[in-house]
């Protein structure tokens, strides 16, 4: 976003950054004076009549900012650095335009893997949800694995009974196996777990008649 008119106590004029806002500071009374502002978590040196890139302020093209972390006024040759005296002093500006930074690129690399990820991303782009958040960052639930019912329990027919990644419990009566080795139950009734020599089973048997 750009700013345009920034004014040190008296007025001044600054501009934003390219990933955020340009302002435009505005000629003070006091034309040699400038100061050092905090915003965005960097600082900038700004003076009368100057133009400066800033990161983003959320405000629309034209607007007034203020900004109230003067860290340093220099007027004349008069330095001034004092918390106290700067306290009530002020930067304001205008916003002038907001531009989309340069796109960053990320590279994740596992060496002796032959695996490389590449990811990129612009600073204007906003990834959060306005309706809520999710444990991991989808609209569906997470799917753990583990026995998802137990011995004895009462089931219907599509019910995941074992959630697994290998073969840990094999398929028995009136059961199917997914593709993913997910246990599910092939008809109604109840849940058993058998062992079979060293391989666990989990079967469904019927309800009686």
């Amino acid at each position: 976003m750009a700013a345009r008119a920034v004014s040190i106590s008296p007025a001044c004029r600054l501009a934003g950054a390219d990933r955020g806002e340009m302002l435009y500071i505005t000629k003070s009374e006091i034309e040699n004076m400038e100061a050092v502002i905090a915003t965005g978590g960097k600082q900038y040196r700004v003076a009368p009549g100057q133009v400066i890139k800033v990161e983003r302020l959320g405000k629309p093209k034209g607007s007034a900012v203020e900004f109230d972390q003067v860290l340093l006024v220099n007027q004349d040759g008069q330095v001034t650095v004092e918390p106290k005296a700067l306290s009530s002093a002020r930067v304001t500006g205008e916003v002038l335009s907001e531009r989309k930074g340069g796109k960053v690129i990320v590279v994740k690399f596992k060496r002796r893997k032959r695996c490389a990820s590449r990811r990129s991303r612009s600073s204007l782009m906003a990834h959060k949800k306005g309706v809520g958040s999710s444990r991991n960052g989808r609209d569906s639930n997470p799917q753990m694995l583990g026995v998802k019912r137990f011995g004895g329990q009462f089931v219907t027919a599509g019910s995941i009974l074992v959630r697994q990644r290998g073969t840990r419990f094999k398929a028995g009566l009136n059961v199917g196996v997914g593709v993913d080795h997910t246990l599910f139950a092939k008809s109604d009734g109840y849940v058993r777990f058998e062992r079979r020599g060293d391989d666990k089973f989990v079967s469904v048997a019927q309800p009686p008649a």
